[in-house]
């Protein structure tokens, strides 16, 4: 039965990509429910078994049978979002729950003390995601089983951009701007609003994602001066791409591409030489929301990507996000906020796209990216070298 769900999600994943970004969704979302019941019965277990000296067998074994429905749950919903990955984590799973049994089987009184149990289901041991320690093979509890899952479904939502395949996704609209980004959007569930299914092409009144809207009333932020002291026409740019008879500007093939729902959207942007992702779930549960983004690239020299590199870390630092840097590579993260304040981050996201645009081909030198970092976050926008140095708004 395992073998037959792969192969389908695999064919689905190949030749019908709109369903399978929509299935994944919707395992997410599952996910994620299933994440939040497994740590509200994970509580009820510390609460039940560290408050009193002996507890009711009864009692812990219907709390952790709800928690290895919850856990299990979200394993399923991962191989589904991923068919072929983490083929491991069940046989971790039923390592853990095998040695949680173990524990609980065999009690001759009806009350036990069940804290030597516990180290099974809430010691943390998988602290860092980057160490090489973070595998399903180095879960040794519940509560780390629940930790990795999560956190690779997120990963995996981030690279949500990579299965549009060039346009070819059935239902994807193209949104109309006059701002020189040729965007598709697919919605997955309530990010378009009523009424523009039989559309082709829509204007952003038509969006209801709220994270969508946030970012995108960022990059079209009126005080943004788009012009700079290297101009650079971008329409011009996309009729060059076109000129050996690859595509149009306007093909889906170098098209931008955003898949969204009422609360959640994924955005791989193409603004010339650079790629940008940025995967945000902005709902009510602040436990669940976060922003990734990702920047690459640039049409600029080598340092001055490094330097526009440089801008972005000073500015998403002084947001409060978690930023790694390598060369001109930056990644950043936040988690754990409000709506209104995921609303505000996107917002100011999309204004620092903007206005990094053509940076790398401007920016010179550390001291102006310093000024420029400080006048950003002071709201101001208009940036133009100005010598060693130099600066000018």
């Amino acid at each position: 039965m395992f073998v037959i769900k792969l192969i389908r999600r695999l064919v689905r994943r190949v030749f019908h990509p709109g369903v399978f970004l929509r299935d994944r969704y919707r395992a997410f979302k599952s996910l994620l429910e299933s994440d939040k019941e497994a740590h509200a019965v994970i509580a009820g277990l510390q609460e039940l078994v560290y408050g009193k000296d002996a507890v009711s067998n009864e009692a812990v074994q219907g709390l952790y049978k709800s928690l290895r429905d919850a856990v299990g749950n979200m394993i399923e919903c991962l191989l589904e979002m991923v068919p072929g990955s983490y083929l491991a984590l069940p046989w971790s799973f039923k390592k853990i729950d095998d040695d949680i049994m173990r524990h609980m089987s065999g009690r001759l009184s009806p009350y036990h003390d069940f804290k030597d149990m516990m180290v099974f289901i809430d010691h943390l041991n998988l602290l860092d995601p980057s160490h090489h320690s973070f595998r399903p093979q180095g879960c040794r509890s519940m509560h780390d089983i629940i930790r990795f899952v999560h956190e690779k479904a997120i990963y995996e939502m981030f690279s949500t951009g990579t299965d549009i395949i060039s346009g070819k996704i059935k239902g994807a609209k193209r949104l109309v701007s006059e701002h020189p980004v040729n965007l598709y959007l697919l919605d997955m569930d309530g990010g378009l609003c009523k009424g523009c299914e039989g559309l082709e092409e829509i204007d952003i009144s038509m969006v209801c994602s709220i994270p969508m809207r946030a970012l995108w009333q960022g990059i079209v932020y009126p005080d943004i001066k788009r012009s700079g002291q290297m101009p650079f026409d971008w329409r011009s740019f996309g009729e060059a791409v076109s000129a050996g008879g690859i595509a149009s500007r306007d093909s889906p093939t170098f098209a931008s591409y955003a898949a969204i729902s009422a609360d959640y959207m994924n955005i791989s942007i193409k603004f010339g030489y650079h790629f940008v992702v940025v995967d945000a779930l902005c709902g009510e549960d602040l436990d669940q929301n976060y922003i990734m983004f990702s920047f690459t690239g640039g049409g600029g020299d080598f340092r001055g990507r490094t330097l526009r590199v440089a801008f972005l870390a000073g500015v998403l630092n002084g947001l409060d996000f978690d930023v790694r840097t390598k060369k001109d590579v930056i990644n950043a993260r936040i988690d754990r906020l409000g709506r209104l304040e995921i609303e505000g981050r996107l917002d100011i996201l999309g204004r620092l796209l903007a206005v990094t645009r053509l940076m790398d081909m401007d920016i010179k030198d550390e001291a102006t990216v310093e000024r420029w970092v400080a006048e950003f976050m002071a709201g101001r926008y208009d940036f133009r070298y100005d010598g060693p140095g130099g600066f000018q708004v």
